[in-house]
């Protein structure tokens, strides 16, 4: 139980540490993403302004926005972890280098004098479906992210429910384990005094012959009992020791019964033989 008490709270951590870092505006997918086709918007803008005043600056310019966005790229992979984030930042990378391409294309146009169809290139239909890609992907990383934001709490919820059911369940269990250890020792204690009773009404009716409680414990209800052995045995000692003596008393009774009535009869022959001699004193004279 230990082991699944010491899981539970690791997930709980490990959600809200997904929370806390969906909550951290530049560290989340979303923001990055956003940063990304903000700099290739840029780029457009750029491109244009190039065409109205063939400033090699704003090429330069464009040129230092897909360098910020592949630094961005760079982060956006670190704080993707799921399938379908890496699939929107693949979408996008792509995107992003069909815009540079586009710009590129432009830029070549105008410097070769052909404004007109640099604009024509600018304003391509395709390119116009090619920002909006860029506009659905960013949005397609705000529902991942809202997804994801979802998942987590929904996880954290069950976390939570998980550890709840199992601090109410360890809870019970206590509960149950110590009515269980006070019901054995309340048992324990009664059948020990239940005994103890039983001797002392037994040697309350002079039964002495009641065999000896089993002592299974040394606390001071075993050594109660082990005490009302000793006087139970004890009594026996003194009762039997006074039963010998008895049987002695009465056979040196008996002894001197005997005796005595030997006595008797030896007085009674003795008496006899005296009247005969003085029967026969009495005729001699």
């Amino acid at each position: 139980q230990g082991d699944w008490s010491s899981d539970v709270c690791s997930s709980d951590l490990f959600s809200l540490s997904g929370l806390s870092t969906l909550a951290d505006k530049e560290n989340t997918a979303r923001y990055v993403a956003s940063v990304i086709h903000s700099e290739a918007l840029n780029q457009r803008v750029q491109i244009r302004s190039y065409i109205l005043t063939g400033d090699e600056g704003e090429i330069a310019k464009a040129e230092e926005a897909k360098g910020r966005i592949a630094e961005n790229f760079a982060k956006l992979d670190e704080v993707l972890t799921s399938g379908e984030g890496k699939r929107l930042s693949a979408d996008l990378r792509n995107q992003t280098d069909a815009y540079y391409r586009m710009v590129v294309d432009v830029a070549q146009l105008r410097r070769a004098g052909k404004a007109r169809e640099a604009t024509d290139v600018l304003f391509d239909p395709k390119n116009a479906a090619l920002r909006a890609s860029l506009d659905r992907t960013i949005s397609d990383f705000a529902n991942v992210e809202n997804k994801e934001k979802a998942e987590a709490r929904e996880e954290q919820s069950a976390a939570e429910s998980r550890t709840t059911l199992w601090i109410v369940s360890l809870a019970m269990a206590g509960i149950a384990i110590g009515v269980g250890v006070a019901a054995f020792l309340a048992r324990a204690i009664v059948g020990s005094i239940a005994r103890m009773v039983a001797m002392i009404e037994e040697l309350a009716a002079n039964n002495l012959a009641v065999p000896d409680m089993e002592i299974s414990s040394q606390d001071e209800i075993g050594r109660a009992g082990a005490a009302i052995n000793g006087m139970k045995n004890n009594l026996c000692g003194v009762i039997r020791s006074i039963s010998e003596n008895a049987q002695q008393v009465a056979a040196a009774g008996e002894e001197l019964s005997a005796t005595s009535q030997q006595i008797t009869a030896n007085s009674e022959e003795t008496t006899a033989q005296a009247k005969v001699v003085s029967e026969a004193g009495s005729q001699v004279n």
